[in-house]
């Protein structure tokens, strides 16, 4: 067995010391990264949503059961599909299932576009958001108010949000959504 010479130990403690310098600097540097939005956090990127595929569409990337589809203002066809093959003979009542009037859906909207605050002037109003979010019990009025936002907008609800909503933000949202039912049982 060879035997450990001193000068031996002292370069092992300086590669060690270098190692971990490396380690802490490069975890500083990443933390202030992620604070200036140079890179994205974890909690960002897993809210990153692939708004490059499907033409814009910022729910391209989600499973095709998965709630958060309810964002694409054309999911609500695929809504009312589903529906009239689950519950057969019933036909789909858009009426019964919006239970929001138009004038109400129409404060819905213009509510989560005034919510975005001018940076430097005036704040995002993040509770006016959680409060749409609160109005709406299912995917069905999701995806129909997705629409009538990209109508009067010309802009995708879900990324418009995650413009001004960091991740821990649009927690709330999304743990929302992710609850909604896809529509109202019939009667």
């Amino acid at each position: 067995m060879a035997k450990v010479q001193s000068s031996d130990v002292k370069e092992y403690l300086k590669i060690g010391l270098y190692a971990a310098g490396a380690y802490f600097g490069f975890k500083a540097l990443k933390s202030l990264a992620e604070t200036f939005g140079i890179i994205q956090s974890g909690n960002e990127s897993d809210l990153d949503t692939g708004s490059d595929n499907a033409a814009g569409d910022s729910t391209a990337s989600y499973p095709s059961d998965s709630p958060m589809k309810a964002f694409n203002g054309n999911y609500a066809t695929a809504l009312i599909v589903d529906f009239n093959k689950k519950y057969k003979p019933k036909v789909f009542n858009a009426v019964y299932q919006l239970k929001i009037g138009q004038p109400a859906m129409l404060k819905l909207v213009q509510q989560i576009f005034e919510a975005k605050g001018i940076p430097y002037i005036s704040n995002d109003k993040e509770d006016s958001v959680y409060s749409v979010f609160n109005s709406i019990q299912t995917q069905y009025q999701l995806s129909i108010l997705s629409s009538i936002f990209n109508y009067f907008y010309k802009r995708d609800l879900l990324e418009y949000l995650k413009s001004f909503l960091n991740a821990d933000e649009m927690h709330p949202v999304t743990e929302r959504v992710n609850n909604y039912p896809k529509y109202f049982k019939p009667l």
